[in-house]
């Protein structure tokens, strides 16, 4: 038998389903769907640089680190505090990142920190885009206290330059949302959020890929919430945005209308629900196989749709769908 978690209520209005088990000769007996939760493999999917932890990119990280001239050597002809040490210790540090190695990282991008304070001063865009780099370091760590001082940092150290370009805020903004987001702070989340994508629609055309990686994540945070009217339109938002990017059919594009169609069910839009979940069924029945929790949910949904649409021989149809998958 199909091993599913959520056997529980969805919706208000689903006493439909007993209706049809009275009511209907066909012998139906299902449990009912649990609140819709998002599926934490699609999370965060952060517009800035991410780090690929694989073999392939851990020896190009080897091979980059046996080019760097020794720090000895660096210090001897430059000094302490000089850009190309500053630089030594910027490519260091991205190297231990890709290697993992975020405790070492963080060490470096301290380093290029203080020197750059030293050349530079305080209120330089290099020593915020390390305050950047260090918090990225720390979140990858697991240290979400210390990426959100260092996110903060950064933001503050923009704020103070002349002529800063905005979409250095926007990007601060991202990444603090992306913090009270992983610690369970939606509404906070969403709040910076809001703040980056203000930023990223101003500076970005509309389909640029850190407004859809940002919908995305907002999608998620409202779905958490329970605000579907708020979720459908993130949701609405990526599925334009993926269509014009991926086209119709890419299988990435069958997570959005999933998410969307269920959205939809929980603010009582049927009719776009159905729509939308029946996009999503044939990629994800491809995707992910036809007895995933995800196309058990869409096809029950889309039950769901259908019989507050009164087209009841189909939703029949789609019992009997989710019938024969938990056999």
């Amino acid at each position: 038998m199909l091993s599913l978690a959520l056997h529980k209520s969805l919706h208000p209005n689903l006493s439909f389903f007993k209706l049809l088990t009275k009511n209907s000769s066909f012998p139906i007996n299902i449990s009912f769907l649990s609140p819709f939760k998002a599926n934490k493999s699609f999370q965060y999917s952060q517009s800035s640089p991410k780090f690929t932890f694989t073999t392939t990119k851990y020896k190009e990280a080897s091979r980059e680190n046996t080019k760097l001239v020794d720090l000895e050597k660096l210090k001897k002809k430059y000094g302490d505090n000089h850009p190309a040490i500053v630089s030594y210790f910027s490519k260091l540090g991205t190297d231990y990142d890709i290697m993992d190695n975020h405790g070492e990282a963080i060490k470096c991008y301290q380093k290029a920190i203080n020197i750059s304070i030293e050349l530079y001063g305080e209120k330089d865009q290099q020593v915020a885009d390390f305050y950047l780099k260090k918090g990225l370091s720390y979140f990858y760590a697991g240290d979400n206290e210390s990426a959100l001082h260092c996110y903060n940092k950064a933001l503050e150290t923009f704020q103070e330059i002349e002529e800063c370009d905005e979409i250095n805020l926007g990007i601060c903004y991202d990444k603090i949302g992306s913090v009270y987001y992983y610690v369970g702070n939606f509404g906070k989340g969403l709040t910076y959020y809001e703040k980056a994508r203000d930023i990223y629609e101003k500076k970005y055309n509309e389909n640029h890929p850190d407004i859809l990686e940002l919908y995305n994540q907002m999608g998620i945070a409202y779905d958490e919430m329970k605000n579907y009217n708020e979720s459908a339109k993130s949701w609405e938002k990526v599925v334009k945005i993926k269509e014009v990017l991926l086209g119709k059919k890419n299988q990435s594009i069958a997570e959005s209308y999933y998410k969307l169609g269920m959205a939809l069910v929980n603010k009582n839009d049927f009719f776009h629900a159905e729509e939308s979940l029946q996009k999503a069924f044939p990629l994800l029945k491809k995707t992910l196989g036809e007895k995933s929790e995800e196309v058990f949910n869409c096809i029950e949904c889309l039950g769901i749709s259908q019989f507050h649409l009164k087209d009841y021989d189909k939703a029949i149809e789609s019992l009997e769908k989710v019938q024969s998958l938990i056999k």
